[in-house]
């Protein structure tokens, strides 16, 4: 028999069949309500997760329960590379010398992990500590996070996702650094609808938001190019109107935009994603925007108290130099609000998902508003892999990116817990923290799951002599492979990761790795991995 002698793990062989027996009780499920003209999307909630009511409500509980301020300090640099495991989480500059992040949201296997923790890390001193306050916010991620006025961190929005529910927030909060107290802000009758993915920013001590999206469970997602201004000292939300005379223009709806202010208060766009209804499918589709819009903001300085004029446009904006490639994901942070540094990205091929894989990024570019001019910046060696999500802010001269996430095979997700500087006057990276190595499983499991589901498929009638023989013929001869690898060939190209050196040498360590004739090909690929990420780490190292 073909698979004869292969030994199977027994509790592996019993989590699939549960797995099996699990996935037949849904179908039977979908096919009885079906019958029964019930809608299933509710009770498939039930029978995979607890309800997100539920869940914040009971972290509502806990919060009233807290009744005093509790800073806990963190050490252990295990315990901050922890911390920064997340993507879609806030890194906010305070002050001269504190960064703060809130939030994010992190993929556990079949699950995804929602966060809630304050932190403070004081740069200079290299302290770190969590914040836990009484009165916090629910856990979110892709909310917005920035300094309106000194030491008052304002948070509005995000969402509490899971792998089939959202709950989106239109709520505001206010943190005060110094007091560490947290209050909830801006709780009139007028104010942003709930939303993720928005971008927001101060305004001449105001907080400004614009965009985001709202995801129903069951209809199709709704993209805004809404703005509103929220202002402290009248603890109210102001929606600003602008024109709808024949021929007004405006930008579609998008999240995840560059946003930016010129001088003479030119409030400015770029980018982003939304996703549109195609003729041929059923389903939208997703768009990366690489347009550039302003918006003249400065004829209400004088009336702080009406954001709203007939004469108000939007008007197209050309930027010049050289701009990134369509993408979605980045994240962008500055030290003034007209000249910002766009890190990272992710690129999807919505339309055609089948033939092109996601393309990550790791580059920066420079969106200079006041000139109109983009820059691509240029670095050296280390820097940080390809992501989207991450973090990040702007300190003195140094952009900081913290975590983020990238995609490996079958969609699983690696969420990145490094901590990185640049600095935009050398054009160098630092890394603070160091990244974990992406886990061997992560690189290969999805192959070994194909192995076996296509050892389940094979007739059992095939021999060993046949299964040996095909093998010999598939593969090439290992003094070959050798003499077609050259040395250049496997050292780890420039920003390039662990998991795609591995797949361009892989046959190359195969042939290294001098285990006998008989060994399983699971056990191969384990010791190539094993090479490949030594050899990794040992150039790394040296340069």
């Amino acid at each position: 028999m073909g698979k004869k002698d292969k030994k199977k793990d027994p509790e592996k062989e019993l989590a699939k069949k549960a797995r099996k027996a699990h996935k037949a009780e849904k179908l039977e499920k979908r096919r009885l309500a079906r019958e029964c003209g019930e809608d299933l999307s509710e009770k498939e909630d039930d029978d995979e997760e607890e309800d997100i009511d539920k869940v914040l409500a009971e972290v509502a509980r806990r919060e009233a329960a807290r009744a005093e301020v509790v800073v806990s300090r963190i050490e252990d640099e295990e315990q901050r590379q922890e911390i920064l495991g997340r993507s879609n989480c806030t890194l906010s500059t305070v002050g001269r010398d504190e960064l703060w992040l809130f939030g994010g949201e992190r993929r556990e296997g079949d699950g995804c992990r929602v966060y809630g923790e304050l932190y403070r890390w004081r740069v200079d001193k290299n302290d770190w500590a969590q914040i836990s306050s009484p009165n916090s916010p629910a856990p979110r991620c892709s909310h917005q996070a920035c300094e309106v006025a000194a030491s008052k961190l304002y948070i509005f929005g995000g969402e509490y996702a899971t792998l089939t529910q959202f709950r989106h927030f239109n709520d505001l909060w206010l943190f005060d650094c110094k007091k560490m107290q947290w209050e909830k802000r801006g709780q009139g009758k007028i104010g942003p609808s709930p939303r993720s993915g928005h971008r927001a920013m101060s305004w001449r001590g105001q907080y400004l938001l614009f965009g985001g999206f709202f995801k129903r469970h069951d209809s199709e997602s709704i993209w805004f190019n809404d703005i509103w201004i929220y202002t402290p000292s009248r603890d109210e939300w102001t929606e600003i109107i602008t024109s709808t005379i024949p021929g007004a223009v405006r930008p579609p709806g998008r999240s995840a935009c560059v946003l930016g202010i010129a001088p003479n208060d030119l409030l400015c766009i770029w980018g982003g994603y939304s996703e549109v209804k195609c003729d041929t499918a059923l389903k939208a589709k997703g768009k990366h925007h690489t347009d550039s819009w302003q918006l003249d903001l400065s004829i209400f300085i004088n009336s702080p108290t009406d954001f709203s004029s007939s004469s108000l446009r939007w008007e197209r904006l050309a930027l010049k130099g050289e701009s990134p490639s369509p993408r979605s994901g980045m994240r962008a942070a500055g030290t003034k609000p007209d000249l910002l540094y766009v890190f990272g990205g992710v690129h999807d091929d919505d339309f055609d998902k089948s033939s092109k894989p996601s393309t990550f990024f790791n580059q920066v570019f420079v969106l200079d508003f006041a000139n109109r001019r983009w820059y691509h910046s240029p670095f050296t060696d280390p820097a940080p892999a390809p992501r989207l999500g991450a973090a990040v802010a702007f300190r003195a001269s140094l952009l900081y990116i913290a975590g983020g996430t990238l995609e490996t095979r079958g969609d699983r997700e690696h969420a990145f817990d490094d901590l990185w500087t640049y600095d935009v006057k050398l054009r160098n990276w630092k890394c603070l923290i160091t990244p974990s190595v992406l886990e061997e499983d992560d690189v290969i499991q999805d192959e070994e799951e194909e192995e076996e589901e296509h050892s389940e498929d094979t007739n059992d009638s095939d021999d060993n002599e046949n299964t040996t023989r095909n093998t010999e013929e598939t593969e090439p001869p290992r003094d070959v492979v050798e003499d077609e690898m050259k040395d250049e060939d496997v050292i780890p190209l420039t920003n390039e990761t662990l998991r795609d050196f591995f797949d361009r040498t892989r046959e190359y360590w195969l042939s290294q790795s001098n285990l006998p004739p008989n060994t399983s090909t699971k056990d191969l690929k384990r010791a190539a991995f094993q090479l490949a990420s030594e050899a990794f780490e040992a150039h790394n190292i040296q340069t």
